[in-house]
């Protein structure tokens, strides 16, 4: 079933305020609120809706992907670091705003898609005359909410959507293929060139995970260098918070994990490999590299001295820098994830090379060495992975491709059957469940 939002986010788009305030949905009436002159203001509590969400997402898929690990004294976390989620854990029906202790994957994105959803259909009732930018606003929803389907279809192991069946992944990652349409349908006739790219590369995204490489290199040679679209966040309210620096830089809830230690570029191996020196354990065969400047962590120093220990008093806080304050953006897609995509397709249809020349183009941008290899289908794919977690480190992107490129690409780390440090062993729960309250099962 789809539940219905518990807040509604209402951006406050009136000259010189960029607060949010957020609104019991029992306190407002739908005839004073879902109106035509209304339509903007809501329209932006569809984007805050989604920021909110992924936020969440990128924090909750890192701790249950191999990018960060729970520093936690309480078990708030536990079973997305131990990847042993069950579809009665409260975590991924979590709503958003929640504590930073336990980030929600299926509320916020349900929320941002229902409200996403409802908006679309009153705008497809309203007319040119009743709302400035109608057909600008009905693209830009539906691309925000084609991505939160994508979200979930990407992580979800089944989801639902206004009260009807289960669907399985691949079924929300179609449903967000129509968004994405309708979107790149409305922003071209609006001359929207910003959501037009968007959905593009969201199209590009979902459609790569089905396996459509070809239509996915396709809409991924739309973007052009240098773009980036954000989330953006403040430290307005915790709605409004870049919850990976929060959870990281100001509670020490959790740590960049062991196989982020010390990223390098290795010019005597096929991929990359991770070197993690000191107390840590080595990660795969030691060799000498460059270091990756896309995914730069360091070890949390107290200004006395020694390193910052998190509230488990075990653990160490290894700090990501790529996010350097509570209101940084993160990315939602750019550039080099559609050169990716492409480098990807290339590959899948027997041009390694070609896919070979798109990763030097990214490792000159990076100021990183070329790969001057094996052209092995195996090698370069395993490249192509590792230089998607360098590229996409801490945007969300890690868990999905966990789940698509299966172990023989991306080992569990660590793996399933050790034992964790505040009991019980990993597991290899990947896919966020379905919660029981949706489906009754």
């Amino acid at each position: 079933m789809m539940k219905t939002p518990l807040v509604i986010a209402l951006a406050m788009v009136a000259a010189g305020c960029g607060s949010l305030t957020e609104t019991s949905a029992s306190q407002i009436l739908s005839s004073n609120l879902f109106t035509p002159s209304n339509a903007g203001l809501l329209a932006g509590s569809v984007v805050a809706d989604f920021e909110c969400a992924y936020a969440d997402y990128a924090a909750a898929t890192g701790i249950v992907s191999d990018e960060l690990g729970d520093a936690q004294l309480s078990q708030a976390v536990w079973d997305y670091d131990r990847r042993t989620l069950h579809n009665t854990s409260p975590l991924v029906d979590n709503t958003c705003p929640n504590s930073t202790q336990g980030p929600g994957v299926w509320a916020p994105l349900s929320t941002a898609r229902f409200d996403g959803d409802n908006l679309l259909g009153l705008l497809n009732g309203w007319t040119n005359a009743q709302v400035a930018n109608r057909v600008q606003l009905i693209g830009q929803t539906a691309a925000y909410t084609g991505y939160a389907l994508t979200l979930m279809g990407e992580t979800m192991c089944a989801g639902a959507v206004d009260g009807g069946p289960k669907l399985t992944p691949d079924s929300l990652l179609g449903l967000a293929d129509t968004h994405f349409g309708t979107a790149i349908t409305n922003a071209t006739t609006a001359s929207d060139a910003s959501t037009l790219t968007m959905a593009y590369l969201g199209r590009a995204r979902e459609r790569l995970d089905r396996g459509k490489a070809v239509e996915a290199a396709a809409d991924a040679a739309q973007i052009p260098p240098a773009y980036v679209k954000v989330a953006t966040y403040d430290a307005s309210s915790t709605r409004r918070e870049n919850r990976i620096w929060t959870i990281m830089w100001r509670d020490f809830f959790f740590t960049v994990d062991v196989p982020f230690h010390h990223r390098l570029y290795d010019t005597s191996a096929t991929t990359i490999d991770t070197v993690v020196h000191g107390t840590d354990t080595t990660i795969g065969p030691v060799h000498h590299g460059v270091p990756d400047p896309r995914v730069v962590v360091d070890s949390e120093m107290k200004p006395g001295g020694g390193a910052v220990i998190g509230p488990d008093q075990v653990t160490a806080i290894w700090g990501e820098q790529k996010y350097q304050s509570i209101s940084d953006p993160i990315p939602i897609g750019h550039y080099s994830e559609a050169q990716l995509i492409i480098a990807e397709a290339q590959l899948k249809a027997g041009n390694a090379n070609t896919a070979i020349n798109i990763i030097n183009a990214l490792h000159a941008a990076a100021g990183l060495p070329p790969y001057n290899r094996t052209n092995n289908p195996d090698s370069v794919m395993a490249l192509i992975i590792n230089e998607r977690a360098a590229e996409l480190f801490l945007e969300g992107h890690r868990l999905a491709d966990m789940i698509r490129y299966g172990q023989t690409f991306i080992p569990l780390y660590p793996a399933a059957g050790m034992l964790f440090k505040d009991g019980g062993t990993f597991g290899t729960q990947l896919c966020f469940p379905l919660p029981v309250i949706e489906n009754g099962t």
